[in-house]
C-alpha cells in the first residue's frame, strides 16, 4: 500500500487564530483595490478582504489546501508565485506574503520581491509576515516543526532586501498578536507559557511573528 506524502501543515495555526491576527492587515486595503495573496491556503485572508469589498486573488502550490477556498467561491489559482508573476501582467494595489519567505532560498526571495515590485501599481503595498527568530520559542521549536522551512529572515536583513528590490519600508516590527498562540497549546496554557518565558527570557519571548510593510517607490 502506497504511503500518503507527509503533511507539513500538521503544526500550522488554527483558522480562527489566523483570522484574528490577519484582520488588521486586511484593513490596510481600501474597497475596490486588488490584492494578490501569495500562498493563500484555504483563503482566510481572501475572506477578510472580501468582507472589506477588496478584490482578492489567491495563489498556492498545494491543490489540496485550495479546495475549501474554491468551494467558497473565492478567486484562487493553482501555481507557484514566481511563475505566476512572470506570466501574469496584472497590476496590483497590494501583495500579501504571509509565512511564505521562510520557505525560499535568498536568490528566490530576491527574485520574488523584484517581480512583486514590477507587478505593483505606484505606491502599491506589500505585507510580509514571517517567524520571529529572536523569539526563543520560535528559534528552538516552532520554526523547525515545518520541514519545508529553509531559513529565517530577521528584520534588519528583511529591510535591506526590500530596499535593494526597490521598496520603501513603511513600518516593521513584532506582531503582538502572534506570540504563544500556536497549537498544540490551549489558550490558557499558551498564556501561562507566555508569562513564564517573559519573566525568564525578556525580549526573547512572546512575539511569534515579525511583520514588514513596504510600498513601491514612485
Amino acid at each position: 500500500m502506497k504511503k500518503e506524502p507527509f503533511n507539513p501543515t500538521i503544526f500550522y495555526a488554527n483558522p480562527s487564530f489566523i483570522r484574528r491576527y490577519q484582520s488588521k492587515y486586511a484593513k490596510i486595503f481600501l474597497p475596490g483595490e486588488t490584492v494578490l495573496d501569495v500562498g493563500c491556503g484555504s483563503g482566510i485572508f481572501l475572506e477578510l478582504l472580501q468582507e472589506r469589498q477588496v478584490n482578492g486573488i489567491g495563489i498556492d502550490t498545494s491543490a489540496e489546501v485550495l479546495r475549501d477556498g474554491i468551494a467558497k467561491g473565492l478567486h484562487i489559482e493553482h501555481g507557484d508565485a514566481l511563475s505566476y508573476l512572470k506570466k501574469k501582467k496584472n497590476l496590483y494595489d497590494g501583495i500579501m506574503l504571509s509565512h511564505i519567505i521562510e520557505h525560499l532560498h535568498p536568490p528566490d526571495l530576491i527574485n520574488l520581491l523584484e517581480l512583486a515590485n514590477k507587478r505593483l501599481k505606484p505606491n502599491g503595498r506589500v505585507i510580509v509576515i514571517t517567524p520571529n527568530f529572536k523569539d526563543i520559542d520560535v528559534a528552538t521549536s516552532t520554526f523547525w516543526l515545518d520541514i519545508t522551512h529553509v531559513r529565517p529572515y530577521p528584520l534588519p536583513l528583511l529591510k535591506q532586501l526590500f530596499e535593494y528590490s526597490g521598496f520603501s519600508v513603511v513600518s516593521m516590527g513584532n506582531d503582538p498578536d502572534t506570540g504563544g498562540g500556536r497549537p498544540p497549546y490551549s489558550r490558557v496554557l499558551s498564556f501561562i507559557r507566555y508569562i513564564y518565558r517573559k519573566i525568564r527570557f525578556g525580549q526573547y519571548s512572546g512575539k511569534g511573528d515579525i511583520f514588514l510593510i513596504a510600498k513601491k517607490i514612485g
